[in-house]
């Protein structure tokens, strides 16, 4: 009898704000007749990617509360155990913006765990780079040079916001800390499939011979997340103006965000949902759908960066209740 077939595994990761999501989405809703499995790893208490991303929520496990790289792989060896029996046909990850791909694709390669290793096979590592602030990212970070290292595709996104010797001067740093790195540009993280799935990329005698099977130590740099949640909905104005007044050394912030339908203020089935993304100093707004039929009406903001003030955050988003 021939064995099952392995369901193979891709493993996206990338700096704060790079685009992960953002692929994942785009790899979601493209039309490749598979059946894809995501987990979803966040740096922080309340996880806000797993309602970004465009999938049916039973294709979706979400793992907060840690870094998949080290706190929470016991978890992760679940999620996978639990993915493999909705009978997936592609699995992706989305580690946290602070993990090392590295001890994630460990946990596919050990033979301490038998059942992973022989139901998945690991197809590759996607780093996606942030153009407009990997180098200074990578002045900050060990992370993000592990994250490009471990790579077998970068993406390097945004390239629509910085000029062509920027694009030329981060590709040159890419290719310093890996040679061998295949690098695609992008715009919002739109790449061909062919370069993303079912590749066959990743190369196991080169990580043996890298040495990257071994666990090494890992540290997030100081960085703390805090979550605020708020189950009123928001007034436009104080909520805008909360969003603009977060600083620039909270480096990362996402949120989805209930605001009051100015028009009809009372009627809570006319609440909108605005998402809130913030890298460095780039802010983006966007209404993006509807409320789907069921789904709290609340709002999950998410801020990342050294000492982030949780209380003080907290007091801010609740000023922006419509009273």
């Amino acid at each position: 009898m021939t064995p099952p077939a392995r369901v193979p595994v891709s493993i996206v990761t990338g700096a704060l704000g790079s685009g992960k999501t953002t692929l994942l989405n785009r790899i979601l809703t493209e039309h490749h007749g598979l059946r894809i499995g995501v987990i979803v790893n966040e740096f922080g208490d309340v996880g806000i990617d797993g309602d970004l991303i465009e999938a049916s929520n039973e294709d979706i496990i979400e793992l907060p509360n840690g870094c998949v790289c080290c706190t929470v792989r016991g978890d992760l060896v679940e999620a996978v155990r639990s993915t493999l029996t909705r009978h997936v046909e592609y699995i992706l990850i989305e580690t946290s913006g602070m993990a090392e791909p590295g001890p994630v694709a460990n946990t596919f390669l050990s033979s301490d765990l038998p059942e992973v290793r022989n139901q998945t096979k690991l197809d590759g590592i996607i780093t996606i780079v942030d153009a407009e602030h990997l180098l200074a990212t990578l002045a900050e970070s060990e992370t993000a040079s592990e994250q490009i290292a471990a790579a077998d595709v970068v993406l390097l996104n945004k390239t629509d916001v910085v000029d062509e010797e920027r694009l030329l001067t981060v590709e040159r740093k890419i290719h310093e800390i890996s040679p061998r790195a295949f690098i695609f540009r992008t715009v919002r993280a739109v790449a061909p499939l062919d370069i993303l799935l079912a590749t066959g990329k990743f190369d196991i005698d080169r990580w043996l011979a890298d040495g990257k099977d071994r666990a090494e130590h890992h540290t997030h740099a100081g960085f703390t997340a805090e979550a605020v949640t708020q189950d009123a909905p928001l007034r436009l104005d104080a909520m805008t103006n909360l969003l603009r007044s977060i600083p620039v050394d909270i480096f990362r912030a996402k949120g989805i965000l209930c605001v009051a339908n100015m028009s009809a203020p009372d009627d809570r089935s006319k609440d909108l949902r605005l998402v809130f993304q913030k890298v460095g100093k780039r802010i983006e707004t966007t209404f993006d759908r509807p409320w789907k039929e069921g789904e709290p009406h609340s709002s999950k903001l998410v801020l990342i960066g050294p000492k982030v003030d949780g209380v003080f955050w907290q007091k801010e988003l609740d000023k922006c209740v419509r009273g």
